[in-house]
């Protein structure tokens, strides 16, 4: 923004995932063959980037044996596989993060994950995924609940957001280790 002090960024010393070289073969003085002349690092330039995560598509597959006996035994489906469909905890996670953390709208939630992974996904169905993600938490949020309340000293704070044509009202309490 003007007026704000930009940076630059740093280049990062990590072991990179990949080094692609750039030497000359051929002498631009005497057009002489340097293919095999030794060589020395001049500069190093740095690109960071990401891929974009691919789908993973898994299907369980149970089997049915027959005993001795003739008693028909059925392998059963493991917990997140229940269903004909199912989306995986990474995909439950991302609608979480965008949702909650992110505060990404449903729509664009589901033009995300269509855009970037090819996975059809209604906004009633990350209804659905964030109402399980409650439930799942609602133990965890007791327990801080519980924690800053009994805390000697808690902070809050408000912050406005606007909900069905309105503004409403977040506040948030918190001590030196929970929120």
């Amino acid at each position: 923004q003007p007026g704000h002090k930009g940076t630059t960024l740093v280049f990062c010393h990590d072991t990179p995932d990949q080094v692609i070289s750039h030497s000359p073969t051929v002498c631009s003085g005497c057009g002489g063959d340097l293919t095999a002349v030794d060589a020395e690092v001049d500069q190093t330039h740095q690109v960071v980037d990401s891929t974009v995560p691919q789908r993973i598509l898994i299907n369980h597959q149970t089997f049915v044996k027959r005993g001795s006996c003739g008693q028909c035994n059925k392998g059963s489906f493991p917990p997140g596989a229940e269903g004909r469909g199912n989306y995986g905890p990474g995909i439950r996670a991302l609608v979480a993060n965008l949702s909650v953390r992110q505060y990404v709208p449903m729509g664009m939630i589901v033009g995300f994950i269509e855009d970037f992974f090819k996975i059809h996904i209604s906004e009633g169905t990350v209804a659905n995924l964030l109402t399980q993600f409650a439930n799942s938490a609602i133990n965890h949020y007791n327990d801080i609940h519980s924690q800053v309340m009994d805390a000697a000293v808690i902070g809050a704070d408000e912050t406005s957001v606007k909900m069905d044509g309105g503004k409403w009202w977040m506040h948030t309490y918190q001590t030196n280790r929970l929120t």
